[in-house]
């Protein structure tokens, strides 16, 4: 649009005149007459047509400029998405890594629990297995440790009793 002022310029006005008396008619009377008349001017300067291009050129510029921030926006927003995505994902793994870390760790104090039962295994081999089940990491609160007593002290805990 600013380089529009760089071309001539026509400009039409038109006029209607209902007047009494009306001026246009010689002689004048005092009657109601109507007259109307279109006029029609081309005009144009050498200067508007350097500035028209230098305007134009600018609101190219200007419009140039607002595309690459909208991209620049809409590149911004994808990557904030991505990132977001990525973090979800790198959550849910570690989430389901400490259950499964969690889960082994209660097998092995089961297992090991066992083993004391029938006389397989020590008390520091059953205390171990209990250190490491309440050392097993839990981000989610559903998952607790089972293991909330030490096992019996070795003088009053025999092999092969529950």
């Amino acid at each position: 649009i600013n380089r529009a002022q760089a071309w001539p310029q026509l400009a039409a006005v038109g006029n209607v005149n209902y007047a009494n008396p009306n001026q246009r008619f010689v002689p004048q009377s005092q009657e109601w007459r109507a007259t109307w008349d279109v006029s029609l001017q081309l005009s144009w300067s050498p200067n508007d047509f350097f500035l028209g291009h230098a305007a134009g050129s600018e609101g190219d510029a200007s419009v140039a400029r607002l595309r690459a921030q909208r991209q620049q926006l809409r590149d911004g927003l994808s990557l904030e998405v991505t990132q977001a995505v990525a973090s979800s994902q790198t959550a849910d793994l570690a989430v389901e890594t400490t259950r499964v870390a969690h889960t082994a760790s209660e097998e092995a104090y089961r297992v090991r629990k066992e083993m004391y039962r029938v006389g397989k295994a020590t008390s520091v081999e059953l205390s171990d297995g209990a250190s490491a089940l309440t050392a097993a990491p839990t981000t989610d609160p559903a998952v607790a440790p089972t293991a909330t007593a030490a096992p019996a002290p070795a003088e009053t805990a025999k092999p092969g009793t529950p």
